[in-house]
């Protein structure tokens, strides 16, 4: 399975299957960076965002896309450097300190 059909099945099971989330699956910004690469940034009020992110691309067995890391990460460093007057919430599913050999 490719990586777009692979994100698209995730976005349809998480996201559309579930009522709740229809304010997600309306926002097209983040089904973007999703169809990308598995992460997106949720705003959550006025003044906090939620920054879900990959944790499998900067992961060190990641073998098959590793560019996506510094994808991901350059993606992250612009949200941050352009909302910073907001906090943030970060969730991921696999902690990055897991890069240790």
């Amino acid at each position: 399975m490719d990586k777009l059909n692979y994100y698209q099945e995730l976005w349809e099971i998480l996201f559309e299957a579930v009522p709740a989330n229809e304010h997600i699956v309306a926002n097209q910004t983040i089904k973007d960076t999703w169809m990308n690469g598995g992460y997106y940034v949720y705003e959550l009020g006025d003044d906090t965002m939620v920054v879900s992110l990959n944790g499998m691309y900067p992961f060190y067995e990641n073998f098959a896309d590793p560019e996506m890391a510094t994808t991901m990460i350059d993606w992250v460093q612009t949200v941050l450097e352009s909302n910073t007057d907001k906090h943030f919430l970060t969730q991921t599913h696999v902690y990055f300190g897991n890069n240790w050999y």
